[in-house]
């Protein structure tokens, strides 16, 4: 047991780290790289959060067109008051409108900025 210990300790010793020294890379290669990928990568950004914002869109017109149903007098529901049904509501609001918003934020900054 011992001898394979000292065995597994000196190949252990014996080895070298198998990575590479980094390589020597100026700023304005990075530079140049980092605008070949932002250029491409533009259009894609573009319609990958286009698509969110089109679904948030329909789900808002889904919601509103079904408003009452979801918001509405609930007769099996003890105490729904008009507050009741109105915060229900604000808090979907709040909720959509902050989605919605960061959504629009960020493809405004891909399209202008």
């Amino acid at each position: 047991m011992q001898h394979t210990m000292k065995a597994n300790k000196k190949h252990l010793a014996r080895s070298k780290p198998s990575f590479s020294p980094p390589l020597k890379v100026d700023m304005n290669t990075c530079v140049l790289v980092l605008g070949a990928i932002e250029s491409a990568g533009k259009p894609a950004l573009r319609i990958g959060f286009t698509i969110p914002l089109l679904l948030l869109m329909g789900i808002g017109v889904f919601i509103y067109r079904r408003r009452n149903q979801f918001f509405g007098r609930d007769p099996e529901v003890n105490n729904d008051t008009p507050v009741v049904r109105h915060n229900r509501l604000e808090g979907i609001v709040f909720v959509f409108g902050g989605l919605t918003l960061a959504v629009l934020s960020v493809l405004y900054q891909l399209w202008f900025g």
